[in-house]
């Protein structure tokens, strides 16, 4: 059996009216608020949620794997390569690999096409979405 690590992630958030002089006066008391606890966010300030799967740094092949595990389902990965930083929106359907890189360029590749193209590249994953797709 495999151990996995997902982070889950709340988001709560709450709009304070407050009278002051300036906009710095004016954060300048909300953070002694908050810090002092007199405000405190609950389940009412509640936004949204988020579930993610956490990978640290995958070579191509791992990262096809995670594909197949998880078809259909959105990966926001980063390529670290040659001081190369890309965000890539990647996704498999129907035994192709649908690829748009953060400029809006679709490619859509046959799985040996990817991990040819990418033999020598690393990815960290920065999100595992459900139900989206590209």
């Amino acid at each position: 059996m495999k151990t996995y690590r997902i982070e889950v992630t709340e988001t709560l958030k709450r709009v304070i009216d407050i009278e002051a002089e300036s906009t710095e006066e004016a954060l300048s008391l909300v953070r002694k608020q908050y810090k002092s606890e007199d405000i405190v966010l609950d389940a009412n300030d509640f936004v949204s949620y988020s579930i993610d799967l956490l990978i640290d740094l995958l070579k191509t092949k791992q990262l096809v794997q995670l594909l197949r595990e998880n078809p259909c389902k959105l990966i926001e990965a980063n390529i670290q390569s040659n001081n190369l930083n890309a965000t890539h929106f990647i996704i498999l359907e129907n035994n192709e690999i649908i690829d748009e890189g953060i400029d809006g360029e679709k490619i859509t590749w046959q799985i040996d096409e990817f991990i040819n193209e990418y033999h020598s590249t690393y990815w960290v994953i920065d999100y595992l979405l459900n139900d989206i797709n590209i």
